[in-house]
């Protein structure tokens, strides 16, 4: 399951028009490939230095890096020109401003500045999606961007109520700030984290007025949208699994192999998907 292409499909379904993409915490580039292939104009923020170059190059070797411009520094709620920046060696995937896992070390100093002053700085006519995925630090760049400029079609943000507990922050207070932007929100719930570094279980989407209540040792992001078309988000999900479809056929020897290899890693509640794919699949 991945949120975040899901939203990509979405989003260009909508027609938008020069679509923008700012990506916090954009790592190695995984995330906003697919919006700079389409001529998304694309702002990623990545402070670990070791990432970003592992980004550029990313970047060259797939032709977009006129699409996307990466800046150095970490996004929060507060300007300051040197902060710890810790690092783990269980996973690059868990670098953070803040040390919620026993294998973080601070390794270098970052700088660290809000949206909006960079944005003073720097300024764009519209953002379309906002991707947050910063490690425990997502309520702090939530509360630093110019929401007053700025009213996104979508955004995403990631949360773990174990990383954020150092900050007193749980789901339900990301939850309450998006809601209170106007926003419809499903939250993609996933089972607990075994270990760092490693594949993880997808659990459910919670639509938010369902009675379900999500497991607050689990993980998960929360996808906001305006004016949510469930029609169109349902679509997005059917076309985001053909991706993976046309993924896994490259390792695998067919397409029943990769249809089944998909069914491993998603729940049952999906089998209509699932027959959806194998029909566009069958051969004549």
């Amino acid at each position: 399951m991945d949120e975040v292409k899901i939203l990509y499909h979405y989003l260009q379904a909508c027609n938008l028009n020069q679509p923008t993409m700012v990506d916090v915490g954009s790592h190695s580039g995984g995330a906003l490939y697919k919006f700079a292939k389409a001529n998304w104009i694309v702002y990623g923020f990545e402070p670990n230095p070791h990432m970003r170059k592992k980004s550029q190059k990313n970047l060259a070797n797939w032709k977009i890096e006129k699409n996307v411009t990466i800046f150095d520094f970490a996004l929060s709620n507060s300007n300051e020109d040197e902060v710890d920046f810790f690092l783990s060696n269980e996973s690059t995937g868990i670098s953070s401003l803040i040390p919620f896992h026993k294998s973080h070390e601070s390794r270098f100093k970052v700088k660290m500045r809000t949206f909006e002053s960079w944005e003073k700085e720097n300024p764009i006519n519209k953002i379309d999606f906002l991707k947050i995925d910063v490690e425990g630090n997502d309520m702090k760049v939530l509360q630093g961007f110019n929401w007053d400029k700025f009213d996104p079609t979508a955004v995403i943000v990631e949360y773990e109520d174990n990383k954020t507990k150092l900050l007193n922050i749980q789901m339900k207070d990301l939850f309450r700030f998006l809601k209170e932007k106007g926003y419809s929100i499903i939250i993609s719930e996933w089972h607990p984290i075994e270990k760092y570094g490693i594949d993880h279980k997808w659990k459910q989407f919670i639509l938010e007025d369902s009675t379900t209540t999500y497991n607050p040792n689990g993980w998960g992001n929360l996808i906001a949208v305006k004016n949510l078309n469930l029609e169109l988000f349902a679509n997005a999900i059917q076309n985001a699994s053909l991706d993976d479809i046309q993924r896994l056929k490259k390792n695998a020897h067919d397409h029943e192999v990769a249809l089944n290899k998909l069914r491993e890693s998603t729940p049952s509640a999906f089998r209509d998907l699932y027959r959806a794919v194998k029909k566009r699949f069958k051969s004549p």
